[in-house]
Formats: structure tokens, sequence, C-alpha cells
């Protein structure tokens, strides 16, 4: 049974698409470390059966291996563009820009798309025309193995856009958008942080979508990726409020305020930790302000001058 909108859909087998033409976006740094993942990536892109794809790597900002680069330029199986400044993104959004096939998707360069990856998206696009985008399950590899990335099956079946307050089932690489339903105007003013969770807010509330429990593409971990930087908890708390700007149903933008309470805490026992008390306090009562914050009001004996804080 197949239904769209707020039904996962589990093909029991792949059927060949029409051979339609994806662009793939692919952007990147481009630097040293990053060689053998970006070139495994341009590969698994490259290597599709069941679909013909374009890929487009966005070289991002001037921290380039110059060898890299210009083995990039030299390939006649690619297309490269480069920005001057390093922004993710400006990137998604350059890379939609310059999508002239019927279908995109983006890729992350640590990552990779499974074979017939993009033809199990394909199929379902292909089978409901009146579809923006489809997203799909996928694997997290971490020391060797391989767990699924989307584990709240049942959630995003039955609501999609509230599902995506807890876990984000729109990956950088799980999703195959279609061109006419999904323009450049949508990668518009994505934040820099939680930049997919924003665009499956975005897209989902506004588009058909299908989500399919097939294991699409493998996720790398990798330590220097954004998600685990300092920057990323004070990040959130900009791509959240960014998110309350879109017309969301109200339990949606319920949910997301009470995000914003856990980030503001979160960062409060950061200035804590590092004795800014005054910071601490700013976003320790940006916490309670919000639905649910209350829970850590017992915080505010913590940030009292000479109060233990092992408390």
């Amino acid at each position: 049974m197949e239904a769209v909108l707020n039904t996962v859909i589990v093909p029991a087998a792949v059927a060949e698409p029409p051979q339609s033409c994806i662009t793939v976006i692919i952007p990147t740094t481009a630097t040293t470390q990053r060689r053998a993942s970006l070139l495994n990536a341009i590969r698994s892109a490259g290597d599709q059966s069941g679909a013909v794809t374009t890929v487009l790597v966005i070289v991002n900002g001037q921290k380039f291996d110059p060898l890299l680069f210009d083995l990039l330029l030299s390939r006649e199986d690619i297309k490269v563009e480069a920005l001057p400044v390093a922004d993710l993104p400006s990137a998604l959004l350059a890379g939609r820009v310059l999508v002239d096939t019927e279908f995109f998707c983006f890729l992350d360069d640590d990552d990779e798309i499974l074979p017939n990856g993009l033809a199990i998206r394909l199929r379902a696009l292909a089978e409901h025309p009146e579809v923006a985008f489809v997203a799909t399950n996928g694997y997290y590899r971490s020391n060797g193995k391989d767990e699924l990335v989307i584990g709240n099956i049942n959630r995003v079946a039955t609501d999609p856009v509230l599902a995506m307050t807890d876990n984000c089932w729109l990956t950088s690489c799980g999703g195959l958008y279609r061109t006419s339903l999904v323009d450049a105007e949508s990668f518009a003013s994505v934040p820099r942080f939680l930049e997919w969770t924003y665009l499956g807010l975005k897209l989902a509330s506004t588009r058909r979508v299908i989500f399919l429990d097939r294991a699409t593409f493998r996720v790398h971990d990798s330590q220097d990726s954004l998600s685990k930087s300092a920057d990323y908890t004070a990040g959130s708390i900009v791509a959240v409020k960014a998110a309350l700007e879109l017309s969301l149903p109200p339990k949606v933008a319920r949910r997301l305020r009470m995000r914003l309470a856990e980030a503001h805490h979160d960062i409060a026992g950061d200035y804590l930790n590092s004795n800014e008390l005054r910071s601490a306090w700013a976003h320790h009562l940006a916490s309670l302000a919000q639905p649910g914050g209350l829970k850590y009001l017992s915080f505010s004996r913590r940030l009292v001058p000479f109060w233990p804080r092992s408390w």
C-alpha cells in the first residue's frame, strides 16, 4: 500500500525507473583532508544504475587544496563551480540555481549514495508526479558499523512536520527534489546550523512529500563536522528562531519553542562553566520564557555567586 504525505512507503522491490537526469550537488571545501571522501562521494553519485546523473561540485571558500581543485577541473565527467566565501547555505543555493535537469539532490563530501539509491527515489517521484520531493532512510557509519539514521518511522508517517521537531528525517544526502516544484527561492535564507531541519519544516509544510523507509545513502562519522563545533548550540538558537518565522502549525511552533528553551539552557550551562555569569543569566532567563522552560528553574541557584556548582 502506498500513500502520499503521511504514510511511509516500503517498496518490496526496486523497479527500473525512467531514465531521467538528476543533478547531484556536492558542496565541499575541497581540502586535502577531504580528498579521499570527496572522490568517493563523486564516484557514488556517478555510478548509479537506473538514473542518469550530472555531478555538480561546489567548491566552498578559499581553503581548498590547489592540486585537488585542479584535478576536479580536469575531469570531464563533473561540473565545478567555486564560491569565494565558505558558507554552506550559500553553496546549497548556488547549486540549486545551476540545476538544469528534471530532478536534483545533495550529497555531503564525506558521504555516499548507495547503489540504486537514486533509482529508488526516482521511482517514487515517477509514480507520484504531484509530489515535490522524496526523503529516504539511510545508514550512519561509526566505528565500522552501520545504523539506520531514521528511527521514528511511525511518527514521520503520521505527521512529518511535527516529527521533524524530534528527529530530522530530511538528511542532506537522503532527498530527491522535483526541479519544477522546488525552486531556488526555497533555499534562500537558510540558517547556517540545523539547515536540513529548517528546510524539512519549510518544504514539508508547503509541499507534498513522501518518505521511503529504504536505505539509499551512507553518512560517515566526521570529527570536524559543524554539528560537533563549539558554535553549534549557539547557532541552533538562530536556526530555531528562523524556523519559527515559517507558517507552521501551532503544535509544531510550540515544540520548536521547547527546543529553544533547551538550547538556551545548554548555553547557560556553558557560560556558567566559564564563569561568565552575566551571559549565563541572560540565557537562563531566556530558557524560562519558553514553553517547558520552568523545568530549568532550579538551575537559578547555580547562578548565584558562591553557590555550590556541584549541586
